[in-house]
């Protein structure tokens, strides 16, 4: 859904990457201090400081949007870059998650639910290029979409951590990405076997 902002995004990126280039940072350097963001990010939903917490998944965010565009500005995109992309991003969310999962505001066993169907639903995004038919974005939870959700999310729960019907909206949040999830791993996979007939 959020996939369809990306040219708009990519041009707001643009004099910030410039100014970037122009200060020799590499793509590289972005994308290492946006896993530290997400790995500090579940530091602090561990100790449940949610505002710190949702800050992280935050500056995450960006960085994970300009070393990309980075990468473009200074004529550097290729296979092994994507490939380290997919690396980082893919221990990001893991942490990201896995932080949310092991903080007092939602229970184990929705997180470890959720971090599977969001696993599942990068992994058949990638799969669809191994197999040779391209990228496959299609789908309710991209990474975009999910990373807004917990963003607002978590700071939504800082103003009210109290529980609605036996969760607080973190772990209403979990329960949206375990179904949003199923259903992205139902459409990929639809998706998949189409291209390859």
């Amino acid at each position: 859904m959020l996939n369809q902002l990306r040219p708009f995004a990519s041009q707001t990126a643009k004099p910030i990457t410039k100014k970037l280039a122009q200060k020799n940072i590499t793509p590289d350097q972005l994308s290492i201090t946006s896993l530290i963001a997400a790995i500090l990010s579940a530091i602090a939903y561990i100790f449940g400081n949610l505002i710190i917490a949702g800050t992280l998944v935050l500056i995450n965010s960006i960085l994970d949007l300009l070393d990309g565009e980075l990468a473009r500005t200074l004529g550097k995109t290729g296979r092994q870059g994507d490939f380290t992309d997919h690396i980082i991003d893919r221990y990001a969310d893991i942490f990201i998650l896995a932080g949310i999962t092991l903080s007092p505001y939602a229970p184990t066993y929705l997180g470890i639910l959720a971090i599977t169907a969001v696993l599942m639903t990068s992994y058949l995004g990638t799969q669809s290029q191994a197999v040779g038919i391209g990228r496959v974005y299609a789908g309710l939870l991209g990474r975009a979409n999910r990373l807004l959700l917990i963003i607002s999310t978590t700071y939504l729960t800082a103003i009210y951590p109290h529980k609605i019907m036996g969760y607080t909206l973190i772990g209403w949040l979990l329960i949206l990405f375990i179904i949003l999830g199923t259903i992205t791993i139902i459409q990929r996979t639809n998706q998949i076997k189409t291209r390859l007939r």
